[in-house]
This record gives structure tokens, sequence and C-alpha cells, in this order.
């Protein structure tokens, strides 16, 4: 694990994983069921129309046999918008359980990288610490100080030209 990306992701933050999120998988989900929902009640809307015509032209007491399946698949698809209300109102506690979940083990994961981090940072000022204590530093004296001086008295009085301090340099 030498990769500084793979201990400390917060820090490094790498690609995030691709694919719909639980609130835009919710909201197809509900916007299925309204389209859903729209088509039953445009349908229904159409064979009380329907219905009403056949008892204008026809008596009130004669239904016919369509008009008898007609009410048959109305109800039918009544019983399949409440069927698929119920699947979305489990799909979404599903979801958000789901979330709940990745959100708790994502903070569980971050207090332990923080703690790793913390841990490496602590073992790194020791081993420095230990390190400056093993090595001393050294007192350098300039071997040629004169010299040094007479070389950028030089330079200073010639900033144009600096071959004229070559000699000493």
């Amino acid at each position: 694990m030498s990769d500084s990306t793979e201990l400390y992701p917060t820090l490094f933050p790498g690609p995030k994983p691709t694919g719909p999120s639980s609130t835009e998988v919710q909201e197809e989900f509900r916007k299925n069921f309204e389209r859903h929902q729209a088509l039953v009640q445009e349908q229904l809307a159409r064979l009380a129309q329907k219905e009403r015509e056949t008892a204008g032209t026809q008596g009130l007491g004669e239904l016919t046999p369509a008009l008898l399946m007609e009410k048959g698949k109305a109800h039918e698809e009544q019983e399949k918008a409440k069927i698929l209300e119920k699947q979305l109102s489990r799909k979404e506690n599903e979801l958000a359980s789901i979330s709940s979940f990745y959100k708790e083990q994502l903070e569980i994961l971050e207090k332990k990288n923080f703690d790793n981090y913390k841990q490496t940072s602590e073992q790194y000022n020791e081993a420095a610490t230990r390190a400056e204590a093993h090595i001393r530093p050294r007192q350098t004296a300039s071997v040629c100080t004169e010299l040094q001086a007479k070389v950028l008295q030089g330079y200073r009085e010639n900033p144009q030209q600096t071959l004229h301090c070559s000699g000493l340099a």
C-alpha cells in the first residue's frame, strides 16, 4: 500500500462510482407510476364516456357483454395500479435502507482512514526525531574567505564586465 490514494482516499479522491443514485432510481419509479396512473385514469374516463353513451342509446337496465368486459378490465387496471403503488413503496423503503447502510459504511471507512493517517503521521514524526538525533550538524568553514571577498568585490565593481574577475575566480 505505497500508493497514497489508497491510504488517503478522502485526501486524493479517485473516480466516483458511476450509475444511478438511489434518489434517481426513486424518481424514475415515481415517474413510471405517475405515467401508469395517468393512463389508467384516461382509460377509466373513456370507459365512463362509453358507458354514458351506451346507456343513452340503450335502456339503463341493459349492460352489454362488451361493457361488462370493459368494466372488468378497468377494475383489473385499478388493482394493478394499487399493486404497483405498493411495489413502489417497498422499493423506496428498500432504497432508503440501502442508502443509510452505505452512508454508515462510508463513515466507518472515513474514520478508519483518519485513524490510519494519524498513526502514520505519528510514526513519521517519531522516525524523523530519531533520525535527527543520530545525525549531527556539521560546522563548515570557508577555505578561501579572502579570495571569495575579492571575487565578490570584483563582480560588484564590474557588473557589466564579469570576465575581468575571471582570474580571481
